[in-house]
């Protein structure tokens, strides 16, 4: 089993989502450009998956960090 961290588009909705083991955790805000440069290729050295739009009960869709990079921005496919 991998470590998977959650994460959604807004820091309200994290927020939100901080209960059962993420109830110690505490939402930040990165901006879009450094979660794609820094954040996401972080993960990936980590072999760590990521889980956007986490939601409990099953159903959550755990992507490899390259993987979601690449649905972000299409033209990054080949760097």
């Amino acid at each position: 089993d991998r470590l998977v961290l959650p994460c959604w588009s807004e820091q309200a909705e994290a927020e939100q989502h901080l209960v059962g083991p993420f109830e110690e955790s505490m939402a930040a805000a990165i901006s879009l450009d450094s979660f794609i440069a820094r954040t996401l290729p972080a993960l990936e050295e980590q072999h760590r998956l990521i889980a956007p739009a986490f939601c409990w009960g099953g159903g959550a869709v755990e992507l490899e960090p390259l993987e979601l990079r690449f649905r972000l921005h299409p033209e990054l496919a080949g760097a």
